[in-house]
């Protein structure tokens, strides 16, 4: 409703409206007054002449004082059309004849009275004036009779009546014709609005779509519109550049969004990077002393199997513990290096595949379980079987790099405590796979929640951490759709990630 009370056409159009009925109310009451005042006129005109006749005519027989003869010619100007009365007072103001019956009103006596009143005209030695008798119009003329030595004889012309025959007719034409063209005009000014206006309208909505992101990017405005050489045209063309060069710098901010994207993506990969080999800096120690150990192990058994060689009698049970031992040993050291292969490939090339939580928790177990076992911390699992062979759709590389930050973060944090232990918990819904890592500190401060998972804040010693571990995990997590956050409600401190799991694997 509001869009249209504000358009121009609305606006063009009330005005025009107003003026044609203003003017048309004006041309109205012009009429209607010049045809009272011709009408008037006519009057006046007729009455100087019927009263003319009427007083040379009765001269003679007022002389002889016939009073009956007097009536009989006065009677025949009263069916003239427009007379009302005829009045005939003697020279000394008495009634001597009237066209009343059966007898004059005493309003009509009056009249006499007034010869000094003030003349709204005169003509032919005659006076007249309007007056209102009883509620009626009256043009009343007055004139002479031999000077005023017989007397005077008024003429009353019915105004009213003549009005009604004559110009009501007129003026109701008049208003009829003023109808039309009003009616015709308001339309003829309408389709001319709409014709000047329609190309406005146009533009104004492409304008509002191109601005709604509604935007073609091949002909911008119409053709027909820039050809115009009035302001439409003008305003067409303004517009088509303006688009122009709109389209123009949004190519270039295109260009230069994909490219900084493109930089973005590369420094997370790069950070990314610099937390793995942070991570797995962190690890080395672990992991030297886990392939140490199985590589003790087989010199041992090697050198056992040496001894029995040099022997006369080879006992082949010991050989055959002694080898079944290196397998054993060979396979351990091949998990590590394969779960280290795994993890520390570059990951920026992997695309989404489905896998297993079980998958990647085995490449974290096998990169830090010696190192936990080493510094005495409780590896403890409560998971859902069902959860953790469940198939969902993630970038294993990359989600096994986050659970090696929580694992490094916890080591770092609860190694030199007498209670240590690290939780791992799983669950499953019918949208998610929940893991909750729980760890024997003291959980974390609100101050400290607040920056966490901004890149390079860290809580380490200087030259221990980076910062970005955190970061580039709960950005890992977005990125598989999920969701990483602190668990308040925990009296220790507690990670949970919910990891979203695929349609085909989904519990029923």
């Amino acid at each position: 409703m509001r869009i249209i009370r504000d358009s121009i056409a609305i606006k063009v159009l009330i005005p025009t409206v107003l003026l044609f009925i203003i003017s048309s109310f004006a041309s109205f009451e012009f009429s209607k007054r010049t045809l009272k005042t011709t009408l008037k006129d006519e009057f006046v005109s007729k009455g100087h002449s019927l009263l003319k006749g009427l007083s040379s005519g009765i001269q003679d027989t007022l002389l002889n004082r016939d009073a009956s003869t007097v009536q009989n010619f006065i009677d025949q100007y009263r069916d003239i059309a427009g007379v009302s009365f005829i009045m005939i007072l003697d020279e000394n103001h008495h009634v001597y004849a009237h066209t009343f019956y059966p007898k004059i009103p005493q309003e009509y006596l009056q009249l006499h009275e007034e010869e000094k009143t003030v003349v709204a005209g005169r003509g032919n030695q005659a006076d007249y004036t309007e007056k209102i008798i009883l509620g009626k119009r009256y043009l009343v003329i007055k004139t002479p009779i031999l000077a005023g030595l017989l007397g005077h004889v008024y003429l009353g012309m019915g105004l009213e009546q003549r009005e009604r025959e004559v110009i009501a007719p007129l003026l109701y034409e008049n208003l009829l014709i003023n109808l039309i063209v009003i009616i015709v005009g308001v339309i003829i000014i309408l389709l001319y609005t709409l014709y000047l206006l329609g190309p406005i309208s146009t533009l104004t909505q492409f304008a509002t779509k191109y601005a709604s992101g509604e935007r073609d990017h091949g002909e911008l405005i119409n053709k027909s519109f820039i050809s115009r050489k009035d302001e439409v045209g003008q305003l067409a063309q303004a517009l088509d550049r303006m688009l122009s060069v709109i389209k123009g710098h949004t190519d270039n901010l295109e260009g230069l969004v994909d490219e900084r994207a493109q930089v973005i993506k590369q420094q997370q990969m790069q950070l990314l990077a610099t937390s793995k080999l942070s991570a797995l800096g962190e690890m080395a120690g672990g992991i030297a002393h886990e392939i140490n150990n199985p590589l003790t192990v087989m010199l041992s058994r090697a050198r056992i199997i040496q001894k029995i060689m040099k022997k006369d009698s080879i006992e082949n049970s010991t050989i055959e513990k002694s080898v079944v031992v290196i397998f054993e040993t060979i396979e351990r050291i091949r998990k590590i290096v394969l779960g280290l292969r795994v993890v520390s490939r570059d990951s920026s090339a992997e695309k989404f595949d489905t896998s297993t939580l079980k998958e990647v928790l085995e490449d974290v177990i096998n990169l830090s379980g010696e190192k936990f076992k080493a510094y005495g911390i409780q590896l403890i699992y409560n998971y859902d079987e069902v959860g953790m062979n469940t198939n969902f759709m993630c970038n294993r590389v990359q989600l096994s790099q986050v659970f090696i930050n929580l694992f490094n973060n916890s080591f770092d944090e609860i190694s030199d405590f007498s209670q240590k232990w690290l939780k791992f918990e799983t669950s499953l819904n019918k949208r998610n796979i929940t893991v909750k890592l729980t760890d024997s500190g003291n959980g974390i401060s609100q101050e400290v929640q607040d920056k966490i998972f901004q890149p390079f804040f860290t809580t380490k010693e200087v030259g221990k951490g980076t910062g970005l571990g955190l970061s580039l995990s709960k950005s890992i997590i977005l990125q598989h759709q999920g969701e990483f956050f602190i668990d308040n409600d925990s009296a220790n401190t507690c990670f949970i990630i919910k990891l979203p799991i695929t349609q085909e694997e989904k519990v029923s």
